[in-house]
C-alpha cells in the first residue's frame, strides 16, 4: 500500500487491500474500516458479491452465482427474468449479509471481508460455511 501511494509513482487506482490476517492492521498507517465504510455503504444489507447477481443456466435454470449449480432459485422457461428478480429465493442470496453467517457475526471485520459464499459451499458443503476464514476469533 504505501509504495503505490507514494508521491514517485505513477499509479493512478484505486487500491484494495483483499488478505487481513491476524496482525496485519499493525502495518497499514490508514484506517481499513473507515475506507470500506466510504467504499462499501450496503455491505450490512447486501452480500458484497451476490447482490444483483442472477445466472442462467444453458437449460434456463436461474442461479444466484454461476457457481452455485445447486441453489435454483427459478426457471427462465416458465418465468420471466423479473419475475425471477422478485422472487424471494433470490432476495435471500442477495441479502445474504455477514449478519446472516454465523462465525462471522461477531467478527470486527465483518463488513470489510469480501468472500466468496461459491467457494465456502464448495470447501464446506454449507453456504455458511467459513473454511477459507484465516482470523481466529
Amino acid at each position: 500500500y504505501n509504495e503505490l501511494t507514494e508521491d514517485n509513482t505513477d499509479f493512478n487506482g484505486e487500491i484494495y487491500i483483499d488478505l487481513l490476517y491476524p496482525g496485519s492492521l499493525r502495518h497499514l498507517n490508514f484506517n481499513v474500516i473507515e475506507i470500506k465504510r466510504i467504499h462499501s455503504l450496503t455491505s450490512n444489507i447486501y452480500h458484497d458479491c451476490l447482490a444483483g447477481t442472477l445466472a442462467v443456466t444453458a437449460d434456463g435454470y436461474a442461479l444466484p452465482c454461476p457457481l452455485l449449480r445447486n441453489f435454483i432459485v427459478g426457471d427462465a422457461k416458465v418465468e420471466t427474468i423479473k419475475q425471477i428478480k422478485r422472487k424471494g429465493k433470490l432476495r435471500r442470496f442477495w441479502k445474504l449479509t455477514k449478519d446472516n453467517i454465523e462465525n462471522c457475526r461477531m467478527c470486527p471485520f465483518k463488513y470489510l471481508c469480501h468472500d466468496c459464499r461459491a467457494l465456502e459451499y464448495q470447501a464446506s458443503g454449507d453456504i455458511f460455511g467459513i473454511e477459507y476464514c484465516t482470523l481466529e476469533l
